[in-house]
């Protein structure tokens, strides 16, 4: 595989059943190596906004508009996809909408 692109995602979005957001980054391109930052709150069954970008090799992430920059770590920009979803982990069912997705290249 070309050693650009990214195998692992840069960084995934975590909603908590309290309502805490966190933004998981990977430290490397190897993965499993994730920092959390924790983002704010927002009450279940309370609809939100957020937006990612990542540009230039920075990222930054906005939740109802207020960004903060992350760190990338050792990742060197790497070729990367988008993805979104439910991908709940818990024993307890989830429901998850998305309202809309715009995705700018």
């Amino acid at each position: 595989m070309d050693a650009s692109v990214s195998t692992k995602p840069v960084c995934e979005l975590y909603y908590d059943q309290n309502g805490n957001i966190t933004m998981g980054v990977e430290r490397t391109r190897a993965g499993d190596d994730e920092a959390y930052t924790p983002l704010g709150n927002v009450p279940v069954g309370t609809q939100f906004s957020y937006e990612i970008e990542y540009y230039g090799g920075v990222l930054k992430v906005a939740i109802n508009g207020n960004f903060t920059t992350l760190s990338t770590y050792s990742l060197d920009s790497p070729l990367s996809y988008f993805k979104a979803g439910n991908y709940n982990q818990g024993s307890n069912a989830s429901d998850v909408h998305f309202y809309a997705l715009t995705i700018q290249h």
